[in-house]
């Protein structure tokens, strides 16, 4: 940091910059006789100066340090005074405002979380008032480590700081909620996120499960906090300290009676324990386990070791997937058999679309009279369709019904002729039964009814 700021506080520093810009662009400048091009080397030596000090400065990044003097400094050959000079000065004016960033840094350097917090608040970026060596190191230290805002919970956690002390006392939980999830993790939601994942049961920070086995009920505690109560810290996510507790040893007691009750047992068989531990330490624990869950441990049970209890959880959990995936697969055939019913040969791609968008194209039958009221039709209309499908044969009965239901579905363009729709089934049947070719509107032909495909979205 000394270094650095020393750099600065050099005599004449921002003046032989600005002396040293200057000569190496007017040597390349002389190097240009009669519109000749400029010497080279001298060119690279220009362009290299003016890069460095523009990085130095703060004007710049590393990365977009590139200057074509040949285009900033020079038209047609000729030196532009004009922008030379303005490049000098905004090269000075940024060392400028290092200059005055090094000088405050004893102060900014030693700003806690909470003071780059409050400046957040404020609208300033506490990185941005760092001079450029420090703010490429806070950079890369925000990169490589997690950043704990210590006003978080004031924001967010719903608590408020100004009250006193009240055992009754809840947060108030606004746009989040939290729970355990799979890998019994405490986590912090925002309301938006989908609530899979999160578990439920006898799931928890404190990693206890119950699991039901051949021979009984075993409890998995291999931390032993049912009878060592411990701190239990919480995390959001993110990593984020959301608050702590010690744990409950009658609350999670009272969990694992209702978890016992809810998987069908009454008595827990078999503790899993840490294999390091010896026989006569076993049976203090059973002994301790009694002395806390009372009579719902087994007068025979018996301790498991840790390695075979993860063995039975991890065959629990595969037995219960492979469980979904049947309910799964019983679901999905449901909806196929309820898809094949409703429209036989219907193909796999069908099956397909219909199964992924839950829709299915199914042709309306106008004989139904839940289709029938689809199509718009009443009571008496109804019963007209009905009554003229009677003496009509079987293929005869699937063209009525397919040209009625067209008739309507398309009443806005069909119902300009005039007529009524019980006006226009009794010229379907008659064109059907009799063969006669009338026209039902001015604009169409009743024949056209029959070529015309409609189909309903379920």
């Amino acid at each position: 940091m000394i270094k650095e700021y020393s750099y600065y506080i050099t005599t004449n520093r921002f003046s032989q910059i600005a002396e040293d810009i200057d000569a190496a662009v007017r040597k390349y400048a002389e190097s240009m006789v009669d519109g000749a091009k400029g010497d080279a080397d001298l060119r690279e030596t220009a362009r290299n100066l003016c890069e460095e000090q523009a990085v130095l400065s703060g004007m710049r990044s590393q990365g977009e340090s590139f200057i074509n003097i040949d285009t900033e400094f020079f038209t047609d050959g000729e030196l532009s005074e004009a922008r030379l000079g303005r490049f000098i000065k905004d090269v000075i004016k940024a060392h400028g405002f290092q200059r005055i960033l090094w000088e405050y840094m004893g102060t900014t350097g030693l700003m806690t979380e909470i003071s780059r917090d409050k400046m957040r608040e404020d609208g300033f970026e506490y990185i941005d008032y760092l001079p450029i060596p420090m703010r490429e190191a806070e950079s890369e230290r925000q990169k490589n480590s997690i950043t704990r805002n210590f006003m978080r919970l004031a924001d967010d956690s719903g608590f408020d700081w100004s009250k006193g002390y009240d055992p009754n006392y809840t947060v108030d939980k606004k746009g989040w909620r939290a729970g355990y999830d799979e890998e019994q993790i405490w986590t912090y939601h925002a309301e938006n996120v989908p609530q899979a994942g999160v578990a439920s049961g006898m799931g928890g920070a404190h990693g206890i499960q119950l699991v039901k086995t051949d021979c009984g009920c075993m409890l998995y505690d291999i931390g032993k906090i049912l009878i060592n109560p411990v701190i239990l810290w919480y995390l959001a996510s993110g990593d984020r300290l959301y608050g702590g507790e010690i744990s409950d040893t009658a609350s999670i007691s009272k969990e694992i009676k209702t978890q016992l009750d809810s998987i069908g047992e009454k008595k827990i068989t078999g503790i899993a324990v840490s294999p390091t531990v010896g026989k006569t330490e076993k049976k203090k624990l059973v002994a301790e386990y009694k002395r806390v869950l009372g009579d719902i441990i087994s007068e025979n049970a018996d301790t498991v070791s840790a390695d075979e209890a993860m063995s039975i959880i991890a065959q629990k959990q595969d037995e219960q997937k492979c469980l979904h995936i049947e309910q799964e697969f019983s679901a999905i055939q449901e909806k196929i058999d309820v898809l094949e019913k409703a429209k036989p040969g219907i193909t796999a791609g069908e099956l397909r679309e219909s199964l992924e968008t839950g829709k299915a194209s199914i042709a309306l039958d106008i004989s139904l009279s839940e289709d029938a009221a689809i199509c718009g039709f009443t009571e008496e209309e109804y019963a007209a369709v009905r009554k003229s499908l009677e003496p009509l044969e079987k293929t005869e009965q699937e063209k009525f019904k397919h040209a009625c239901a067209v008739l309507g579905k398309e009443w806005n363009r069909y119902g300009k002729g005039g007529n009524s729709k019980a006006e226009y089934i009794r010229k379907i049947y008659e064109y059907i039964y009799r063969g006669t070719d009338e026209e039902v509107c001015h604009e169409v032909g009743l024949v056209v009814l029959f070529f015309n495909n409609f189909l309903f979205f379920l």
